[in-house]
């Protein structure tokens, strides 16, 4: 197992927001509790990708925030090469441009009154970058994403998807970050332009040496991009590992409905579709045992009333009574 130091690491980090946050629900101790994240651990190494997947509402998203610092967590500890991240507004610039990120809207993520060059410059000015720097860097950066120099005069409204996309992945490695996190960076595009940014991410990678934190819930997509997945559902992880260990063998019961939900089914592959018929509990109020026991096909008494330690399947760790089993049967 390599012992080189993660970039980024979640130190069972949970993650809670108040349902009601008046003064009068604070005073009588009612008050209930979104649960976003619970108890989540993870480390990203230095140029690899984690692919973070699971159904819409399982909190890929508040974890996200987290390992940036738009967010600070309730209990646990992010830690960035090493020292604790403080949050967004407690770092200063030079912190600040280690890690950027992209959005899953690129065309919401841009202000459409400023023209492209201008949108790509901004990070660079908040960074106190000189005038001649910032029209430099702007310059080389469209060059890297693929864009013609001409498009710095549009505005967001005149820019395809992809095009828009190009310019988000711009104005996010501007300050040369070490990581990346990417939100659902695809999902709005066309199936022919997500295969070119996919493309273009995976260049960048190797060409600026970074890292990158994926999140998705096509897993064609993340099979494609990712070097290791973790599968997370009402807040926790349920398994996680090598990416061709998860698709090939995986073994956590939800891992197998995210599976043989892709349309198409690979030969030799797993021909039986399993369908969740029931929806997600509320993170509000989960269910005891493991999370998942409530649409789990496989659950038993013990999976409601025993929560479920991380067992070490190979190279991977599910979060399941049975993932033996479940491993066994892949």
């Amino acid at each position: 197992m390599s012992t080189e130091q993660p970039l980024v690491e979640a130190d069972d980090i949970s993650k809670e927001f108040p349902t009601d946050d008046s003064v009068l629900a604070e005073l009588l101790g009612t008050g209930k509790y979104l649960q976003a994240v619970n108890s989540v651990s993870l480390a990203i190494k230095p140029g690899e990708t984690l692919g973070l997947v699971g159904e819409s509402g399982s909190g890929k998203s508040t974890l996200a925030n987290l390992v940036t610092g738009l967010h600070e967590p309730t209990d646990g500890e992010v830690r960035f090469e090493g020292d604790p991240l403080p949050t967004a507004t407690q770092r200063d610039r030079a912190t600040l441009s280690d890690i950027g990120m992209v959005f899953q809207n690129p065309r919401g993520s841009l202000d459409p009154r400023i023209t492209v060059r201008k949108a790509i410059k901004e990070p660079m000015h908040a960074a106190g970058w000189s005038r001649e720097r910032r029209e430099e860097r702007a310059n080389q950066l469209m060059e890297i994403v693929n864009l013609q120099q001409s498009f710095g005069s549009r505005y967001p409204y005149e820019l395809s998807g992809g095009q828009a996309q190009r310019v988000a992945i711009a104005r996010a490695i501007a300050l040369d970050p070490k990581l990346l996190v990417l939100d659902e960076p695809v999902s709005a595009l066309d199936v022919s332009v997500q295969a070119k940014i996919l493309n273009l991410l995976i260049e960048l990678q190797d060409e600026l040496d970074l890292t990158y934190l994926f999140i998705a819930h096509d897993l064609n997509v993340v099979e494609h991009i990712a070097d290791r997945v973790a599968v997370m559902y009402l807040g926790e992880i349920m398994e996680s590992g090598p990416t061709r260990q998860l698709f090939e063998k995986p073994s956590h019961p939800y891992t197998e409905t995210l599976l043989s939900a892709i349309p198409e089914v690979k030969p030799g592959g797993r021909s039986d579709r399993v369908v969740l018929t029931k929806d997600p509990p509320s993170p509000v109020d989960p269910p005891s045992g493991c999370v998942f026991h409530t649409r789990c096909p496989d659950a038993g008494d013990r999976c409601a009333e025993e929560e479920p330690t991380v067992t070490e399947i190979g190279d991977a760790e599910s979060r399941c009574h049975f993932a033996e089993e479940v491993y066994e049967r892949g």
